[in-house]
């Protein structure tokens, strides 16, 4: 079976695949990624994977996204393929550069450095 791709709700070749060029996990890594094994045509932990996945979506304040449709997401490419060993890698990106917002996007997201920003600083680069 070919490599997969699910896209915005489509399965397809991943030669098929395509993510806008401004989508923001290509500019700042907005996304989250999770491997989840399939054994016996069984996805391995598959409860645990997608706590830490909801963990993971919370810690990059990505807007929320029902359990239930990432689990049918996956469930689904995943028998699509129809592997008996095989895996499910997950990359979820936060989407579309908004015009005007990544201007100011470096200084909104650092944490504060109680404005210490010069060579004393871990975060300062020379």
């Amino acid at each position: 079976m070919p490599e997969l791709a699910y896209v915005n709700g489509r399965i397809m070749p991943i030669e098929e695949a395509k993510v806008p060029i401004n989508d923001r996990g290509y500019h700042f890594a907005d996304a989250v990624y999770e491997f989840i094994s399939g054994y016996h045509g069984r996805l391995f932990a598959f409860e645990a994977h997608l706590d830490r996945l909801e963990r993971s979506l919370r810690a990059l304040s990505f807007p929320p996204i029902s359990r239930d449709s990432i689990r049918e997401a996956i469930e689904k490419i995943f028998q699509a393929a129809a592997l008996d060993n095989g895996g499910v890698y997950l990359q979820m990106l936060l989407g579309a550069l908004v015009a005007g917002l990544h201007a100011g996007l470096v200084y909104n997201t650092w944490p504060s450095m109680n404005g210490n920003f010069g060579p004393d600083n871990p975060f300062f680069y020379h």
